[in-house]
């Protein structure tokens, strides 16, 4: 009986990382099969390695004949599941230099997920979610998780409180079931009932479920209670006042209050 001991491969990050660091492997179309079989491996167990995915698409670039609707279809997800952060972006405006971009059904349906987000459209993107064209992507490990985070961290930076109703549709989930109780206490955010005047006369006034949000918004409502005796101390004492600083803020928010101007409002409170 041979004694030989078939030597185990290293993992696909190991092998992939080490592809990266030779010039003479990177931009190589034979590299391909590798990186291919690594962003697979990403969407499957939920990870993310931004210059692995970058270097396929300019492969893709340099051998148009190797192109992959599928995998271009996936990196594009990987880039949505990072939002905020501007890697989508990136990965479209090179997807938009690939020739024939305009037959790719696939490739468009995953930019139009991600310009739904952008603009904070976020019913819609539960909507689109759910057509069959879709499943792939919605079935995607860790993107509805992904999503929702991009909620929260919108509606922080743009609401001191905001009805319970309006935030479970923005995250598409049952007011009251046990997804959004999770949902809010990991977010340190609480529910209170509050009373408003009846839409119709000589009614009772109706109880409203309203989130108060902990973030940059509720910072700003906080601030606007503050008296100008807080802020004058400030200015004597040269500090920069957090109420000074956050009145933009809230008069921003109040501006733009409307879900479809969320991104304006975002893109104000991160200048």
């Amino acid at each position: 009986m041979s004694s030989a001991v078939s030597a185990t491969a290293p993992p696909l990050a190991a092998q992939v990382q080490a592809l990266l660091q030779a010039p003479e492997l990177r931009y190589d179309p034979s590299s391909l099969t590798l990186l291919c079989q690594y962003t697979e491996e990403q969407v499957v167990k939920n990870t993310y390695d931004q210059e692995a995915c970058l270097t396929v698409l300019k492969l893709y670039l340099l051998y148009p004949q190797c192109f992959s609707v599928d995998l271009a279809r996936k990196i594009l997800v990987k880039g949505i599941m990072n939002l905020p952060n501007e890697d989508c972006a990136v990965f479209v405006g090179m997807l938009q230099q690939q020739p024939g971009k305009k037959e790719w059904k696939k490739v468009q349906e995953a930019i139009q997920l991600w310009e739904m987000l952008e603009k904070c459209r976020f019913k819609q993107v539960w909507e689109f979610l759910k057509e069959p064209s879709m499943a792939d992507i919605a079935a995607t490990p860790g993107l509805i998780d992904s999503v929702r985070r991009f909620v929260c961290d919108v509606v922080s930076l743009t609401y001191a409180s905001l009805s319970l109703a309006d935030l479970c549709s923005f995250l598409n989930v049952a007011p009251g079931s046990n997804e959004a109780e999770r949902l809010l206490k990991n977010l340190g955010w609480t529910v209170e009932e509050i009373y408003v005047p009846a839409k119709e006369p000589g009614r009772p006034k109706e109880a409203v479920k309203v989130v108060r949000v902990v973030g940059a918004a509720a910072l700003a409502a906080t601030a606007l209670k503050e008296g100008d005796g807080e802020r004058s101390r400030n200015a004597r004492d040269g500090k920069t006042s957090a109420a000074g600083q956050t009145l933009a803020v809230r008069k921003t928010v109040e501006k733009y209050m409307m879900p479809e101007n969320l991104k304006v409002c975002m893109a104000t409170l991160l200048k």
